[in-house]
């Protein structure tokens, strides 16, 4: 344990106390649902544990940080949140959609429960995802107090359908890094785009500046749109995307995506939806 945790627990006394109360409350592990580790903000992971507890009837989150020389930074057991309701769980997309990212992206938020996902809990972004990239189990080199030491930062974002796009903002500046704006509009600068179906894509976070779209243009599948960006609600660059069934960011209901010939975790499937910490890029 670091030192934080040690001052908790002074000894292996009140580590076994805290195990005993547990289990009195929880009763012992029946089966475990998901695991994933997770690269935080600064120097730090997280382990996470999704569970089923003898003595609890629904599902509880285990989350266990780490610091970078591997000691236990926290420790934290958790009921599950419910995800929002939704009429569309069994949807099938209409448009054929890409990633809209190129090359290797890490998936930070994304599926269809709040363990793995915390959009879940809201309708309008029920199926959304975040998207950053990950190298060495970390999402930037050097500084991490610089945005340009983020591997995601500036790296393209692309179209991921045929249709005209219905708004373009750019005039956000990017957040410093742990900074997310308090003051402007949660998406920052943005870009929509109306399908012709009954769906939209949204985008979010983008770089200030690098938007190459405008409102009233009409883009293709791949084309190149915008760059990842930190503005809006964003304390690191990544890149926020969702599907839904109108082009306001505050109105309408959330619509499941099946990505067209996607890789995940190194398989080539024909279509598919990702979860969290899986790793993803287009065929």
């Amino acid at each position: 344990m670091d030192a934080k945790m040690h001052e908790a627990f002074k000894d292996i006394t009140a580590l076994d106390a805290m195990k005993d109360q547990v289990q009195r409350q929880l009763g012992t592990e029946q089966a475990i649902l998901n695991e994933v580790v997770m690269p935080v903000m600064p120097n730090y992971s997280v382990y996470l544990r999704r569970m089923i507890m003898t003595n609890y009837s629904g599902k509880l989150v285990l989350s266990m940080t780490f610091d970078s020389d591997g000691n236990i930074a926290g420790y934290f057991i958790t009921p599950e949140k419910n995800p929002a309701e939704s009429m569309y769980l069994t949807y099938i997309t209409k448009t054929k959609l890409h990633l809209p990212v190129q090359g290797n992206w890490f998936v930070y938020q994304g599926g269809r429960s709040t363990f793995e996902n915390y959009h879940a809990e809201y309708a309008i972004q029920r199926f959304a995802y975040d998207l950053t990239v990950v190298k060495d189990d970390s999402l930037w080199k050097d500084d991490p107090n610089k945005l340009e030491s983020f591997y995601g930062f500036g790296q393209s974002v692309l179209a991921p359908g045929d249709g005209k796009v219905v708004l373009a903002d750019d005039k956000y500046d990017d957040n410093p890094v742990m900074k997310p704006s308090v003051s402007n509009p949660k998406q920052g600068n943005s870009i929509v785009i109306d399908h012709g179906n009954g769906e939209f894509s949204m985008l979010a976070h983008l770089k200030h500046g690098s938007l190459k779209v405008s409102a009233g243009d009409t883009v293709k599948a791949g084309q190149e749109i915008a760059q990842c960006g930190n503005s809006g609600n964003s304390p690191f660059p990544h890149l926020h995307y969702h599907l839904q069934t109108t082009p306001s960011w505050s109105n309408g209901d959330g619509l499941p995506t099946l990505f067209k010939d996607i890789v995940i975790n190194g398989k080539a499937m024909e279509s598919g939806e990702a979860s969290k910490g899986q790793v993803i890029s287009n065929k």
